[in-house]
């Protein structure tokens, strides 16, 4: 089950950096001077379009990924493995996600909707280990001051 997870996870990773590209093309392309834009149309319209193809078939199948992720960690809250409030934040997660990337491809294109699909994503999974990093840091923490605190229980004075 994981390694078709990660491929359909990653085919929406790579639907946000094509749709990075072909927004780069689209700037690079406006920023030329109109005598340089003369007589390429061509050339870049067949590396263009194929990439906004290629990005079309990998939409739905990091969508697909999302509800695949999401029906996965339905079965590990069921079984344990996660908290309620775990899988909340990743269903939450994914399901905006797919809103970003619907409702700003909807106004603004569909490169723009990968992006910004993308984005969310990767900001929901950073939040995620954000917050795992922070409550280990957070566990050592503590344990470190619960020994100071049984040591001058003991009777253990600091050497000053």
């Amino acid at each position: 089950m994981g390694d078709l997870d990660a491929l359909l996870q990653g085919a929406g990773t790579a639907e946000g950096v094509i749709g990075g590209v072909q927004l780069t093309m689209l700037e690079y392309r406006k920023a030329l001077p109109s005598a340089s834009k003369l007589g390429t149309f061509g050339k870049f319209s067949s590396a263009y379009r194929p990439l906004g193809a290629f990005r079309r078939v990998l939409g739905p199948i990091g969508n697909a990924g999302t509800l695949f992720s999401g029906i996965q960690d339905y079965n590990s809250m069921q079984n344990g493995e996660i908290s309620a409030g775990r899988f909340a934040w990743r269903t939450g997660g994914g399901l905006a996600s797919i809103g970003a990337s619907a409702y700003i491809g909807g106004q603004f294109g569909g490169p723009w909707g990968a992006v910004a699909g993308t984005g969310v994503g990767a900001g929901v999974v950073a939040g995620e280990m954000g917050y795992d990093g922070f409550m280990h840091w957070h566990s050592e923490t503590s344990k470190g001051l619960g020994n100071i605190e049984k040591a001058l229980q003991g009777g253990w004075m600091p050497r000053w």
